[in-house]
């Protein structure tokens, strides 16, 4: 062997050994350490001790006390109490499709403004609100996922929805000069249906 095959076999240098023989061209043999040599020292046996330990008093424990897990209470919000929901990631809502609505696309900025803010009515469609006038607005309710608009709905007054509702509110002038009164709408699969 040698003389770098031979340190490099030692135990700290094994990693190195392995790739000197592989970069020799040799066969790998890992070392076998050596016994280390076997020392006998007689020592004379100590004399045994006898100890006698007195019993140790007796102590009474205390009675575990008893610990009784209580469930967490669920907060119930009450009526009339506002309540914190939490707000859905950013993301890009999709351009409004005009199909069906085409006098409305010069108002394309105004309602894609409002799109963008996120959907406000039945957790994914936005209630986009343009003035039509004095005491005179048209509600516009469009697909968040898809950039369709439903329905555009004028109204006389403020429009009622909820996020969480698929039924929203909206106070109607039934003639020109007739009293403003609320009508119920209801989204199913995307059509806007009277009650």
């Amino acid at each position: 062997m040698t003389k770098l095959t031979q340190t490099c076999l030692s135990k700290s240098h094994l990693p190195l050994a392995l790739l000197a023989t592989l970069l020799s061209g040799c066969m790998i043999v890992a070392p076998v350490p050596e016994p280390a040599p076997a020392v006998v020292v007689a020592t004379p046996a100590p004399a045994a001790k006898v100890v006698v330990a007195e019993p140790a008093p007796v102590v009474k424990a205390a009675p575990a006390a008893k610990v009784v897990a209580k469930p967490a209470a669920t907060p119930v919000a009450k009526p009339g109490a506002r309540t914190v929901v939490a707000a859905k990631a950013p993301r890009a809502y999709p351009v409004i499709i005009f199909t069906g609505h085409a006098k409305w696309e010069p108002k394309a900025d105004a309602l894609q403004t409002q799109v963008d803010q996120g959907p406000d009515f039945n957790d994914h469609y936005k209630v986009a609100r343009l003035s039509c006038g004095a005491g005179c607005w048209d509600n516009f309710i469009i697909n968040t996922d898809t950039g369709y608009i439903l329905d555009e709905i004028q109204s006389c007054g403020s429009a009622e929805y909820s996020l969480y509702s698929d039924v929203i509110n909206i106070p109607v002038r039934p003639s020109k000069h007739g009293q403003c009164r609320m009508v119920s709408y209801k989204v199913e699969g995307d059509v806007v249906i009277r009650l």
